[in-house]
């Protein structure tokens, strides 16, 4: 019993680590819709709509994911070694399913700050942002360790619960 306790930690918990590292328990927030239909993310906060108006997403008093048409998106930036944007930023959830979307990581100490901003078919922008540092690396690599202890310590637990019970019932009996 204590095996396959200590095998389903194992397992467990790496498939977990597994699941979290590709981005599956981010958190989507809501930008609002812009007035016409978004087509495109130009640049974080900024979208372009199919008559072609360009819409800046923002945030002010008595006015929460607001936005406000605007004459250009701003730039983006060369790409210097610390950002990437796009397709190179391959940290947090996949985009596969929206209409567009846009990555940009930062470097963030040994690890990656990132922040995507996707279109979804309905017409709502929404966004999501993380970090992924060099201990998600290690936990991921040294997970099925510690779901093998953690599966041992709860099989123990049962048994000694087992044990206890069966006890139990014969002073009963």
């Amino acid at each position: 019993m204590l095996f396959f306790f200590t095998i389903g930690g194992s397992l467990g918990l790496t498939i977990y680590t597994s699941i979290s590292y590709q981005g599956s328990f981010a958190k989507w927030e809501s930008m609002g819709v812009p007035p016409e239909a978004a087509v495109q993310i130009l640049a974080l906060d900024h979208v372009l709509t199919e008559s072609g108006q360009i819409y800046q997403h923002y945030n002010d008093e008595g006015c929460v994911n607001c936005w406000r048409p605007v004459d250009a998106a701003p730039e983006i930036p060369e790409i210097p070694d610390s950002l990437w944007v796009g397709e190179d930023c391959h940290y947090g959830p996949s985009t596969k399913g929206f209409v567009d979307a846009l990555a940009v990581c930062e470097h963030w100490g040994p690890g990656v700050s990132w922040r995507i901003q996707a279109i979804r078919l309905d017409g709502q922008v929404v966004t999501t942002s993380g970090r992924y540092g060099e201990l998600d690396e290690m936990m991921n690599q040294i997970s099925y360790f510690f779901g093998a202890i953690g599966g041992c310590v709860l099989g123990m637990v049962v048994v000694l619960f087992l044990v206890l019970f069966g006890l139990l019932k014969k002073l009963d009996g």
